[in-house]
């Protein structure tokens, strides 16, 4: 009877040591969100550019995809993001690119941008269904 419990909890942790790097791995793999986003001009004047975002996130914190204007083109969106911490380009690196930092959690973004005299405000939250 002994053996036979022995057996059983040896199986069990090595199945559980095994499988404990699945765990890792999945928390850590790549994710794709699709954002309803907003763009707030706050400054020089009010404005709002309502669109959507399709970013897809590495397991290493790189951040690819493409935001696209309500009546507009897509356009090519490139970041980064570590714990919550986040950035974006919205953009080429043209005159008007556009250069968000601030957070990012499970798909809820709330960042700022400063472009020559515009003060903007970039709200993203995941698509319902």
């Amino acid at each position: 009877m002994k053996s036979i419990l022995h057996r059983v909890f040896t199986t069990a942790a090595i199945g559980a040591m095994l499988l404990a790097p699945l765990g890792a791995q999945a928390a850590s793999a790549e994710r794709n969100y699709q954002l309803n986003t907003r763009i707030i001009l706050q400054r020089p004047q009010a404005g709002e550019f309502d669109g959507t975002m399709q970013l897809r996130v590495t397991s290493d914190g790189i951040v690819s995809g493409y935001y696209r204007p309500d009546n507009g083109r897509f356009i090519a969106v490139t970041g980064g993001v570590s714990d919550t911490t986040f950035w974006l380009d919205i953009g080429s690196l043209g005159p008007d690119a556009l250069h968000f930092t601030g957070t990012f959690n499970d798909g809820h973004i709330d960042a700022a941008a400063f472009a020559g005299d515009r003060d903007l405000k970039l709200v993203s939250q995941p698509k319902a269904g």
